[in-house]
């Protein structure tokens, strides 16, 4: 679990929880003394809390809450943490995760620093990426389509390594990994599993849903890279358990309202980032 350290833009692993040293790697990250808006299950509204953090690095994705009021982050990086993974049966809120996190990404980078293409064959849960500036493409509904966005970021994974760039941050967003287990899409999953391999070295990323297992033919490549795995569970208050590597942590996981994926869009096309709160100290609740 990715925690950043007080007054400083490098991103580092956070100790266990139970570690006495894990005060100073929260402390840049504590709650404002305006009373918890946020506290378990349906009350981790992603808005007020990234109104309530201190200064966050681009490409900072915020995952949820610990009942110590501890938000879970990560930025992104080519070393540690270079994926982002939701497993978890059916209607257990895996796309509602993966949609806030996408949107906490966008709302802490500018278009310069971090874009997005996203697919979502199976349904409609990532339509707000087509509305973000961040976007580089519509969103691929089609799987012919979403096709062609894994081939062309293959494509320029490879003109990167070739020319030694890595920015802006690339991020594919994948609602359903499981479409890729069907046999006309092969070449697909194997290009996807590469994109796991070798894109975080590339500023390539991959933020992605699957109902577990995964895919047996992605399951190694993610058990092999430096993969930030959320395990969502049915039920109310809604609970999620985020780890990386050995390090494990429970949370409430982030959410948005219709409201608040409206407001995020607005704010996200005027140029507002996380950092720079809200104008005239206006709250987003």
């Amino acid at each position: 679990m990715a925690v950043n350290k007080a007054h400083t833009h490098q991103p580092s692993l956070s100790p266990p929880l139970s570690d006495p040293s894990l005060h100073g790697h929260w402390q840049a990250h504590q709650l404002r003394e305006r009373g918890p808006c946020i506290l378990t299950g349906r009350e981790t509204r992603l808005l007020p809390l990234l109104h309530q953090l201190d200064l966050l690095p681009p490409a900072t994705a915020v995952l949820g809450q610990t009942r110590q009021a501890r938000p879970v982050l990560m930025t992104l990086n080519a070393d540690t943490l270079g994926h982002f993974l939701v497993v978890g049966p059916a209607g257990s809120g895996k796309s509602e995760l993966l949609r806030s996190a996408l949107i906490s990404l966008c709302l802490t980078s500018r278009p310069a620093q971090l874009c997005v293409l996203g697919i979502d064959v199976q349904g409609h849960e990532l339509a707000v990426v087509e509305s973000m500036p961040h976007a580089l493409a519509d969103l691929a509904t089609d799987p012919s389509y979403a096709a062609a966005l894994i081939r062309w970021l293959t494509e320029e994974m490879q003109r990167r390594s070739m020319v030694s760039i890595r920015r802006p941050h690339l991020v594919m967003v994948i609602d359903d990994l499981m479409w890729l287990t069907r046999s006309a899409w092969r070449k697909e999953a194997a290009l996807i599993k590469q994109l796991i391999s070798e894109g975080p070295a590339h500023g390539i990323h991959l933020f992605s849903a699957s109902v577990d297992p995964l895919p047996v033919t992605l399951s190694a490549a993610m058990a092999a890279s430096q993969v930030v795995q959320a395990m969502t569970f049915p039920g109310e208050p809604a609970a999620v358990v985020i780890q990386h590597g050995d390090e494990q942590v429970t949370a409430a996981p982030v959410w948005l309202s219709a409201r608040d994926l409206n407001v995020a869009v607005t704010l996200a096309r005027s140029g507002w980032l996380a950092s720079h709160r809200f104008l005239d100290g206006a709250s987003p609740a």
